[in-house]
């Protein structure tokens, strides 16, 4: 068969591979691999995989798939007529029948290969991936020869530990897996839509290796966005805007009642962000959202299921070589840095949606999304502020949210500023000054009864304003990204070019006649607050034992 394929004399498969084995290391319903080397060309005597097509594939799958699509129709139409459900099980056979097709065509194989290797080439840059080479002289649609790597299966995480004598490779080479595949369906939606263990090797120096390209699919970017944000809303449990985004994406008819779809998503779906993959069970959840989906009436489209079942195989990966990995947790630090710079207008709506509701800051989850996004390799800070602006500028913003916003940040820094003074009088005077006084602006009582009815100050007023610690780990990871930055450049001149890319954020940020009042009312305020302590201050005995009942 190979010698037909390739076009080669009778007995010719000789004069080109040296079979290293008889029989074939690897088998499946498509195809064998065996382990060759060749004998002739530009890399003669190199080691490679040769995989070869099993007769009759194409007439056996033809005749498979014409099975499925009759009773696919007879399906779709039982359920149509009885339940009155709207399933398109016919479009699900022809995805699926179109992904085999290309599976099972060796030369789009190989293409998929150098597309994948040339896409995220990143990865393999850095130490991360390995991605065989295709031997294009000696493939067909029927013979695929490819690069043979020696590694070992992603089934056994003390295996992998004894062959790269390191304790981490396990959970490093799945955050691998994890990262490269959110990449592949979020980023240029390009994806291994089977990454299952027989097509995944770790090399010896803890390189994931992808094996196997026939079962590729793709994502549009209205898809991919559809997806980030569905992801958001369900780490928030914010089953209403998920519920609104099924109906934008076509999966919920626009006219159905979504209150009850909300109630069984709340019910259906665990806290994801604080669950292993063994508790988050895709494949349970999906059970229980099934559960739902069928009580409702819902329409999947074939990419949905495509990506249902990436995620599935690869949690069946994870659960196998580290059983307390978090897969939903070492996903959205990505996710949260797609949302926070991504320019789409329906991730804008979704950021939007999540830090300010009914014009308020949510300064907790802006402070959760800003922690988690900075941890991805993808976190730009000053894409972040762009995004931020936009949204403060933007037509749907209004005067009241950004008035909010004022007097939390007024609050914060004054809050701040107060204690950076105490700490610094300590520090010259050894005088340790009480906490400040109570601020009537922030909405606390100024004093409240204790439980004899004597009227003592608010103590939750010396809380730090929400606003705080949002700030505090803002500067941090400022800080930290152009430290960072700064380090990996090799001259001063390289980073100050780096620095020059900020140019263009400032003076947009300057031009923005809407953030020149916000500023200013800032300025004024935390300036008139300030003048007020320093007289107080100026007419407070001071002495080495302040009361902490005095005030400032």
């Amino acid at each position: 068969r190979v010698e037909l394929s390739l076009g080669l004399p009778k007995n010719g498969f000789s004069s080109i591979f040296e079979l290293l084995e008889e029989e074939p290391v690897a088998a499946a319903s498509i195809g064998q691999v065996y382990r060759a080397r060749l004998k002739k060309g530009d890399d003669q005597g190199a080691i490679v995989a040769l995989k070869v097509q099993r007769p009759k594939c194409e007439e056996i799958i033809t005749l498979d798939l014409f099975i499925l699509r009759w009773w696919a129709r007879r399906i779709t139409d039982f359920l149509q007529i009885f339940f009155g459900r709207d399933l398109d099980l016919v479009s699900v056979i022809q995805d699926f029948g179109e992904i085999i097709f290309r599976e099972i065509d060796y030369v789009a194989e190989a293409e998929n290969a150098r597309q994948f290797s040339l896409l995220y080439a990143d990865f393999e840059r850095q130490g991360l991936v390995k991605i065989p080479r295709i031997y294009e002289e000696f493939t067909t649609n029927e013979v695929l020869t490819m690069e043979w790597i020696e590694g070992s299966r992603l089934v056994d995480g003390a295996g992998l530990v004894r062959l790269t004598g390191n304790a981490e490779t396990p959970a490093r080479i799945i955050d691998t897996l994890v990262q490269c595949s959110l990449r592949q369906m979020l980023d240029l939606g390009f994806f291994h839509a089977d990454p299952h263990g027989g097509n995944l090797l770790a090399t010896q120096e803890g390189r994931l290796v992808y094996l196997d390209f026939g079962m590729m699919s793709y994502l549009d970017e209205a898809q991919r966005l559809a997806i980030i944000e569905a992801v958001v809303h369900l780490v928030n449990r914010d089953f209403e805007a998920l519920a609104d985004l099924y109906v934008r994406m076509g999966f919920i008819a626009p006219n159905v009642d979504t209150r009850p779809i909300v109630v069984g998503l709340a019910t259906a779906l665990p806290d994801v962000l604080d669950a292993s993959v063994a508790e988050l069970n895709v494949k349970n959840v999906v059970s229980k959202l099934g559960d739902v989906m069928y009580t409702f009436p819902f329409r999947l489209p074939p990419f949905y299921i495509a990506i249902i079942r990436c995620l599935g195989v690869l949690e069946g990966v994870a659960i196998q070589v580290d059983p307390d990995f978090r897969i939903v947790s070492d996903a959205y630090p990505y996710i949260a840095s797609r949302l926070l710079t991504d320019d789409s207008p329906e991730l804008k709506s979704a950021l939007r949606r999540l830090l300010f509701k009914d014009d308020l800051p949510q300064w907790a989850r802006f402070e959760a999304l800003l922690e988690r996004a900075s941890g991805s390799a993808v976190y730009d800070g000053a894409k972040v502020v762009h995004v931020l602006v936009d949204l403060l500028v933007g037509p749907e913003a209004s005067n009241q949210l950004r008035a909010a916003l004022v007097a939390d940040i007024v609050d914060a820094l004054d809050h701040l500023g107060t204690d950076a003074a105490r700490s610094t009088i300590k520090l010259f005077t050894g005088i340790q000054l009480p906490p400040p006084p109570p601020i009537a602006t922030r909405g606390f009582p100024l004093f409240i009864l204790d439980a004899t009815d004597n009227l003592v100050p608010n103590e939750q007023d010396t809380l730090p304003p929400p606003a705080t610690e949002t700030i505090l780990k803002a500067t941090k990871a400022v800080q930290s990204q152009g430290a960072t930055a700064i380090a990996n450049f090799d001259s001063a001149a390289a980073a100050v070019e780096n620095l020059r890319e900020y140019a263009p954020l400032v003076q947009r940020i300057t031009n923005e006649p809407a953030l020149r009042r916000m500023a200013a009312e800032v300025a004024a305020a935390v300036t008139e607050r300030a003048a007020s302590r320093a007289i107080r201050l100026a007419f407070l005995p001071l002495s080495n034992s302040v009361s902490p009942s005095s005030t400032l």
